[in-house]
């Protein structure tokens, strides 16, 4: 990273900062560009060469962390729920501030759009192999939930961006199991962020993954 790539990634950190401190403070539809940019010591010019928007902070910032939790996915050798429920539980815990500020703030839904985008490269770095060579058998999974929200906002139906990232013609049932396991999860999440996250990482995935499995086992009889 060069100097002038670190200065950008400086004035990103020191923006996003100030937005979150200014959400503590006031209403989010309240603030404007000029108080983020003297709270973050930035030039307006700045800002806007960063940023179309306040909107675009947040959408920038899900992302890097849906970019993030993405990168630090690991192959499994088989679907293991409660695995990936401690790694997806885990990864979010470590934003506990920032999403209970989200909550509170009512910005927390943007972080569907964003798991959305990611979920096809992350379920096909899960099942590996097995998922890249179509070999996929959802009906193995009977240990998911049978359904779950995923269009909760009309706004992002129909999105050119999430459609090219979920189109999988080479892998015609991949993208219907994205949906239905990153929708599951996303959901999960939202209602642990509702409750406070009072629940370590372990302890609620152990109780995600009991709950699935034993429902799931019930409609299997």
């Amino acid at each position: 990273m060069n100097g002038h790539q670190k200065q950008r990634q400086a004035s990103k950190q020191m923006i996003e900062t100030a937005l979150f401190a200014l959400m503590e403070e006031m209403d989010f539809s309240q603030i404007t560009v000029c108080q983020i940019a003297e709270r973050a010591d930035v030039a307006r010019r700045t800002f806007y060469r960063l940023y179309r928007s306040k909107e675009d902070v947040m959408h920038q910032y899900f992302a890097g962390l849906c970019d993030a939790y993405q990168d630090s996915c690991q192959e499994l050798a088989f679907y293991d729920l409660r695995r990936i429920a401690e790694d997806y539980f885990g990864f979010w815990h470590q934003h506990k501030e920032q999403l209970l500020l989200l909550h509170r703030c009512g910005m927390d839904r943007m972080l569907y759009y964003e798991m959305s985008r990611v979920s096809m490269q992350i379920v096909r770095m899960r099942m590996g192999d097995k998922a890249l060579k179509g070999r996929l058998n959802l009906a193995e999974h009977s240990d998911l939930a049978r359904s779950s929200n995923l269009a909760e906002r009309s706004d992002l139906a129909g999105s050119p961006d999430l459609e090219k990232q979920m189109d999988c013609k080479e892998l015609p049932g991949l993208a219907y199991f994205a949906d239905y396991s990153v929708g599951g999860f996303v959901n999960l999440l939202h209602r642990w962020v509702q409750s406070g996250m009072q629940e370590t990482p372990g302890e609620y995935a152990q109780k995600v993954s009991d709950a699935i499995l034993q429902f799931s086992a019930m409609n299997a009889h």
